[in-house]
């Protein structure tokens, strides 16, 4: 009964062009994966920069 109302509910949605909470919770985690993919890369290469200039400055 529950699974009717809320199938029900994402069609009337959809028709009125809105977005579903489904639809709402893929696009918030597809955002995440896109933002970790970046920040990983840049994350690596500023960590690596500052070990860098830590070794120089301590040498």
């Amino acid at each position: 009964m529950h699974q009717q109302i809320h199938e029900i509910i994402e069609n009337i949605l959809q028709k009125r062009g809105e977005k579903t909470i489904r639809q709402t919770k893929l696009e918030l985690v597809m955002n995440f994966e896109r933002s970790l993919s970046i920040s990983t890369p840049m994350g690596r290469l500023s960590a690596n920069i500052i070990a860098f200039i830590s070794r120089f400055a301590i040498s």
